[in-house]
């Protein structure tokens, strides 16, 4: 039986680690792919780390610092393919989901209201649905807050 994952999420430095690997990954390298199959397996490995990266197994263990440099990981990220034409809103949901997820993870207020109020928005966080899209805004502005009032030392 395959406990690969097991012993990734058991790992005291499988975060860090899959952080490096993400920060080191350019969505735009797409475009220097030529054939159709090789650009879908490329797009297709960026997905799997995301999805990986979403866990919760790994998202409750974040340090705040680990938390901010993973936000803004994504950020960075989510406006690269969302400028691109080779990913869809297909491609941004998985991104969307570690956003969401760490905010989430972090109690981060702004973001825990909006839960509050809106049900569904909790309900597609716990599945990493595509439903996260119709709350890109709120996830990228509370994305952005959290990273500004990070950097400033506030709460």
């Amino acid at each position: 039986m395959f406990n690969g994952f097991d012993e990734l999420f058991n790992r005291a430095d499988a975060n860090i680690e899959l952080i490096k690997i993400y920060q080191q990954m350019d969505p735009d390298s797409v475009n220097n792919i030529s054939e159709p199959v090789d650009r879908g397996e490329f797009m297709a490995q960026f997905t799997y780390i995301e999805i990986t990266l979403a866990q919760y197994q790994l998202i409750n263990k974040l340090t705040y610092e680990e938390a901010s440099i993973l936000l803004s990981a994504c950020l960075e990220k989510y406006y690269l393919k969302s400028e691109s034409e080779s990913y869809s809103w297909i491609g941004e949901i998985s991104t969307l989901a570690i956003m969401a997820r760490i905010l989430e993870s972090m109690n981060y207020e702004p973001f825990t209201n909006e839960i509050s109020e809106d049900p569904s928005l909790e309900y597609y966080i716990s599945v990493a649905g595509d439903g996260l899209t119709f709350y890109q805004q709120i996830i990228i502005t509370c994305s952005k807050n959290y990273l500004a009032e990070q950097n400033t030392g506030n709460p």
